[in-house]
């Protein structure tokens, strides 16, 4: 895999640099990084220059790192740019990385509970209804095809999937669903496999979409061949 770091600069009479950032050719074609990101490329342009090349993932992500110093785009270090953090994995042992963990700005901080709930309450109104970006608009045939083209045929890398599968180990090891919870999973299991539960939002396939499944189903058994259907006042005897 061809690792790319880029650096994203102001398009003023003088350009300055703001974001440093690695990536693939896919991640090159995401424009927009953060709030603070699409601010500075508002207000002053935006042009993105890649300025290094490696299949080596550590080099890329040591390059990244020092040309986040370099450029002196790292925002809580008294910086001028749109970098949240040094870049790297926070184990490459550049001299800076001391920010990170215990001496970090935001190491063990936590929102309060009003915060929550303020934060929370601020996105219902902001986003929610008209005030949402997308209210009353839908993606263009040529949008979607986009969106579909730089979604396919990406998978995570083999350490990725190692890093999921033992996040989830942890969140889950130990843990058990209440009584409660039990049986709300067993009416909906059944509900599902009776058909009668309903859907909050209708799902409506295309003329298109009704074809392809039809072609797919072409010749398969149906999982229910055979089977008897049983009423509820059945089971509850």
């Amino acid at each position: 895999m061809r690792f790319k770091i880029y650096v994203d600069y102001t398009t003023e009479e003088v350009p300055r640099p703001f974001y440093v950032g690695k990536g693939t050719e896919r991640r090159l074609k995401i424009l927009k990084r953060n709030k603070l990101h699409t601010a500075i490329s508002t207000k002053y342009g935006f042009d993105r220059r890649v300025v290094f090349e490696t299949d080596d993932e550590q080099e890329a992500f040591k390059k990244e790192c020092d040309l986040i110093v370099e450029h002196n785009t790292f925002i809580y270090d008294g910086g001028w740019g749109a970098n949240f953090t040094l870049g790297g994995e926070g184990t490459t042992g550049h001299p800076k990385l001391h920010l990170h963990g215990e001496t970090h700005p935001m190491f063990g901080r936590k929102h309060s509970e009003e915060s929550k709930r303020k934060n929370s309450e601020s996105n219902k109104i902001s986003c929610s209804g008209e005030r949402n970006g997308m209210y009353g608009r839908r993606h263009s045939e040529e949008t979607r095809k986009k969106i579909g083209d730089n979604q396919r045929g990406w998978h995570h890398t083999e350490k990725t999937k190692v890093k999921l599968a033992e996040a989830a180990k942890r969140l889950h090891t130990g843990r058990k669903h209440t009584e409660q919870a039990r049986k709300i999973c067993q009416k909906q299991e059944k509900e599902k496999s009776r058909g009668t539960r309903e859907r909050k939002i209708p799902r409506i396939f295309s003329e298109q979409a009704r074809k392809n499944i039809s072609e797919t189903c072409k010749g398969r058994i149906p999982w229910n061949k055979g089977r008897k259907i049983v009423n509820d006042h059945e089971t509850s005897t």
